[in-house]
This record gives structure tokens, sequence and C-alpha cells, in this order.
């Protein structure tokens, strides 16, 4: 692509939702038996604001009922991009010894599709919950719209979750190890390194603020190629360096 191409987003905020979230749910587990769970924690973040820990299917109930209710109320369409974003919201998996404490956390996102089988051809809205995130609650330069920029990218690159490549390997871990995907999620092959992030001053109603996208991996990467026909020969993008050759096989053994 030329030097100066860009997807451009036109946004519109359709709807703002306030969600009141119980404190406590019941969950069965595998075993049959039930107990009871906290739903959610909050802490305070380096700038004051609010940060809140959700128990990942809390949140995925609350998440399906909204773009249910958006796309009946016509405000989620099949020719847009819809988001449903939050002020640092992140997502944790239920602990079942200690369900009164967080369990593997956090999930800042993801993308996904809603569907209408009964169309023909198939009706899809693309949609994704991405948080804004406040300085200094994650390390690694993950901030503001690093996660936004992440789903975003990725649901442009694989909308419909079955866009698959050559079974790759993340890079930075050790030759051997076997962790590995095979799909054209963008932003997942370089979230793990040192530097994911590449940050942009831009002009914010009048100051400067530094904003924190995340470097992606581009389709040349995902080929395994020995070079790239993309700009500059790039295999990543805005930070050129993050990934300087094409991705590797995963291993084997």
């Amino acid at each position: 692509m030329a030097p100066n191409w860009h997807t451009n987003l036109q946004p519109s905020v359709v709807d703002r939702v306030a969600i009141v979230v119980p404190r406590f749910v019941n969950v069965r587990l595998s075993n049959g038996h039930v107990v009871q769970a906290r739903s959610y924690f909050a802490g305070t973040a380096a700038d004051g604001s609010t940060f809140v820990l959700m128990l990942n299917f809390v949140f995925d109930f609350f998440f399906a009922n909204g773009v249910v209710g958006e796309i009946n109320a016509g405000n989620f369409t099949s020719d847009a991009m819809n988001m449903t974003l939050f002020p640092n919201t992140f997502l944790f998996a239920l602990n079942a010894n200690k369900p009164d404490t967080p369990g593997t956390c956090c999930v800042l996102g993801f993308h996904t599709f809603f569907a209408d089988p009964s169309a023909t051809p198939s009706t899809r809205w693309v949609t994704q919950f991405v948080s804004w995130i406040s300085p200094g609650i994650f390390g690694g330069g993950f901030g503001d719209v690093t996660g936004l920029s992440h789903e975003t990218s990725e649901a442009f690159n694989d909308p419909f979750l079955d866009n698959i490549t050559p079974v790759w390997q993340f890079p930075g871990v050790a030759p051997k190890t076997r962790a590995c995907q095979g799909n054209l999620e963008t932003g997942d092959p370089v979230e793990g390194l040192a530097a994911p992030t590449f940050p942009v001053t831009l002009t914010v109603d009048g100051q400067p603020f530094t904003f924190h996208p995340q470097t992606e991996a581009l389709l040349q990467w995902f080929q395994m190629g020995p070079s790239s026909n993309a700009i500059d020969g790039a295999f990543s993008f805005p930070d050129e360096t993050a990934l300087t050759s094409s991705a590797l096989p995963c291993p084997k053994n």
C-alpha cells in the first residue's frame, strides 16, 4: 500500500448504557457442586480512576444481552464495526478452589460476531468488547487504546474467527516451545514481546496526549516467506522493528 494509506473509521456513539452487576453469583462446577462466587472486584488506578475486574462469564451474559438489544434496536448493523467500549473493565476466570478471589486475569478485550441463522445468506454483526486502560494498571506499555487497537485490527483480519493460517510459533519463546496458533489474529504474536506498543502523541482538546496502540503483525509475517512485500519490507506495523522476519512454524516435537 502507499505510505499514506489507512482504513478510516467514522465513529458514532449509538447508545450509552449502565450495567448493574450483582456482587455474588451462584456457579455450578463441573462436578455438580454449586459455589457462591464474587462476580467483580474494584480498585483504583494511578490516575485516580476506578478499575473493575469482572468474572468472565458474568460479563459474557451482560455482553450478549447488550449486543442483542442493540441489534434489535437497529443501533448495531451488519455493515459496521460494532464496539462495546468500557472504562477500565478487565475479565478474570473463576477460581474454583477460592471463588471469593479472582482466578486467572486478565482479558482486556475480545472480538466476535453475532449471526441470524434464519437469514439467507446469513446476516452477521461483527462486534467487540474493548476497555480503556488507565496508566499504571498493567506493565509493558499497555495503556489507553492498546486493547482497542489490538481487537480492531484482529476484527478486520479475522472477523468470523475462522481465517486460518499456517500454524505459527509465538515470537520470543524457546525454539522447541509449542506455544502456537494457526489464525490471522494479528495482535497476538506481538502482545508478549518486551515492547508491544508504539506511542503516538496527538492533540486532544488542545493538549498533547500520548496514546499506546499495539504493534500488529502483518500478513507477510504469517506467510512465513523469506521476505516481505509490505512497506519497507516490514513484517510488523507501526513498529517495523518488532518483528524482523516472518513467523516460524510450530515445532513438531
